[in-house]
């Protein structure tokens, strides 16, 4: 190859690399600019709707603390309503967002929902142990769902 050959080629070569390399390295810096941008987005989202998660299960267990406390009557019914109005196809959609201990008190609740209102299961609980969930322990429970949707939504700085 001739000299004035490989120095056109060298100057073509150099000139393709000062003029495609600053290219390049804008658009891979865009291109991370861009991607981090998207995924901090994907965390406000989440955030978002796990904060209307917790705000759903404290208007629930407020609820059911209202209409369950000690003085109240027909508890019963008031619970059956309350689960099958407030968790079935609203407050069981978003169980993903609550932590452990928000999860074992709602899964004993729709464990005692079912119990009572299926006919073709057996009672596990006697009548006197029934009687001791709806008089004590259904408003404990209510009360520790709403401790859970307080201390989840201070954690993230906004109020139940």
């Amino acid at each position: 190859m001739e000299p004035a050959t490989a120095e056109m080629l060298t100057t073509v070569a150099t000139d393709a690399i000062k003029i495609l390399g600053p290219a390049i390295v804008a658009a891979w810096v865009t291109y991370k600019a861009t991607r981090a941008q998207i995924d901090l987005e994907r965390v406000r989202a989440h955030e978002k709707d796990r904060i209307q998660a917790y705000k759903e299960l404290f208007s629930f267990a407020k609820k059911l603390q209202n209409r369950t406390f000690p003085l109240a009557e027909a508890k019963r019914v008031a619970f059956i309503e309350l689960m099958r109005s407030e968790y079935l196809g609203k407050l069981d959609r978003v169980l993903v967002y609550f932590g452990e201990d928000s999860l074992h008190v709602l899964d004993a609740l729709e464990s005692q929902y079912v119990c009572m209102t299926d006919p073709n299961l057996i009672p596990e609980m006697s009548l006197d142990d029934e009687e001791r969930f709806l008089e004590t322990d259904l408003y404990q429970s209510a009360q520790k769902l709403i401790d859970h949707a307080k201390k989840a939504t201070r954690i993230r700085g906004v109020n139940a």
